[in-house]
């Protein structure tokens, strides 16, 4: 299994998400703002849409490829999430 990256922009900041997919879920390996391939890397990788529940707990997550202040994500892919966290603990 291959570790994936992808991009999440956020005001000034760029979040990057590590995953494995793993059965076809995604598994996260971490999620954090300090991912320096993230940041070099940003308009290679894919763009990334976390879907929180109400506390905040991630349940999915969608990628599509980069596209500049991407909006719509229609044509990505939608993964359930092998180990839902808070959206803040995954390190």
């Amino acid at each position: 299994m291959t570790i994936q990256y992808a991009t999440q922009r956020l005001i000034d900041s760029v979040w990057t998400m590590e995953f494995k997919i793993v059965d076809g879920k995604a598994e996260i390996l971490s999620f954090n703002r300090t991912n320096k391939k993230g940041n070099d890397e940003e308009t290679q990788l894919p763009q990334l849409r976390v879907h929180e529940d109400e506390k905040r707990i991630v349940r999915k997550i969608t990628i599509a490829p980069f596209e500049h202040y991407r909006k719509d994500f229609s044509d990505g892919q939608v993964l359930e999430v092998l180990n839902p966290k808070h959206i803040f603990s995954y390190e």
